[in-house]
């Protein structure tokens, strides 16, 4: 009966998993390891970006001709502060692996927070050209409710390949906050690369 387990335990990891099939035991995607990568490339980089912020209807626009890492790192901080892999979020997520994409000829792995799970990460999508090695887009949901405050926030990255390094197409944070007794706040930040 052993022998039977490990052959069929050896057989099942071969396999490829299917479209929704839910890995619970899978390191989930490091992207706070990933921004910081990004971080890293674009610091030694001097890129011309175009920032349009929105905040409940005020909009402005700036061309920044010469970015740093301090612009960069100020950017993708929601992003490095993003961690699935908590101990105590092992079991928070279903994993759907290799599902294609509709509009495009990428593929993506999706995490979905399980209904009873306690955290504020929702949702998040990384999007790939053929594997996951291969990343061109991660999207994350994070959303927070409490008696007092209710927030949501979408946070959409872009990143391809120019010459062997990976770097940051555009990144867009979009949400909003409701506090009792105060304004809400709808915001919307986009920063796009001019490659």
């Amino acid at each position: 009966m052993k022998r039977l387990i490990i052959i069929l335990s050896f057989i099942a990891v071969g396999c490829k998993p299917t479209a929704t099939e839910t890995i619970n035991n899978v390191p989930f995607f490091n992207v706070a390891t990933f921004a910081k990568k990004l971080l890293k490339t674009h610091s030694s980089l001097s890129n011309t970006v175009t920032k349009t912020s929105y905040v409940n209807n005020l909009i402005e626009k700036t061309e920044i001709s010469k970015t740093d890492s301090v612009f960069w790192k100020t950017e993708l901080t929601p992003l490095i502060s993003v961690d699935l892999n908590k101990p105590f979020l092992k079991d928070a997520y279903t994993i759907e692996v290799d599902l294609p994409e509709k509009s495009s000829n990428l593929l993506k792995t999706i995490y979905t927070a399980l209904p009873q799970s306690n955290t504020s990460i929702k949702k998040m999508e990384i999007k790939y050209l053929n594997t996951p090695k291969e990343i061109r887009a991660v999207f994350v949901v994070i959303e927070n409710n409490n008696s007092v405050y209710t927030s949501k926030q979408e946070i959409k990255l872009w990143v391809n390949k120019y010459g062997n390094q990976l770097q940051v197409d555009s990144l867009i944070f979009k949400g909003y906050n409701n506090t009792i007794l105060l304004d809400s706040m709808a915001y919307e930040s986009k920063v796009v690369v001019n490659q």
